[in-house]
């Protein structure tokens, strides 16, 4: 005669569902989180890269249209002296010797000024002046460069 309880005892395949991952799902769902996370967080730091370049070429446009608006304000022949002026990343000043405020600390300028001579082909007419350059630049390239036309003063 046989019990019941001994056919109770054994687990039945029969029908059963798996409710649990293997260690295999599991490490393969980490892998996949780590490399969505890893994805994040390199296009956050691109983008951050790419923020601090925007603000550089910015401020590096107000540094090179501030430092030529002042030079313009020279007389003529003062003008000529500035040529060849560097000031190294970090040291930017006004003409008058104001430091410029921290946001510029990345930033050098140099100024060209060249003697010229600007053709009006409508008046036939030829102008004297100098040709003022005024770049600014990082430690690894310019980023603006901006320049105007002063002609020499009538006599």
């Amino acid at each position: 005669m046989r019990h019941p309880s001994r056919h109770s005892c054994k687990p039945s395949t029969k029908g059963t569902v798996r409710r649990a991952f293997t260690l295999l799902e599991a490490l393969f769902a980490s892998t996949i989180l780590s490399l969505v996370v890893l994805a994040v967080i390199s296009a956050l730091s691109a983008a951050q890269m790419q923020s601090f370049e925007g603000q550089k070429t910015i401020l590096a446009a107000i540094a090179a249209n501030n430092h030529l608006a002042e030079l313009v304000t020279l007389d003529y022949a003062d003008l000529r002296a500035k040529d060849g002026q560097v000031e190294v990343p970090g040291e930017l000043m006004s003409i008058d010797g104001v430091a410029y405020p921290s946001p510029f600390w990345a930033l050098g300028r140099d100024v060209l000024v060249v003697e010229t001579v600007q053709t009006i082909a409508e008046l036939s007419t030829e102008i004297t002046g100098l040709r003022v350059v005024v770049r600014v630049n990082d430690d690894a390239r310019v980023l603006a460069e901006i320049q105007t036309f002063v002609p020499e003063p009538a006599l």
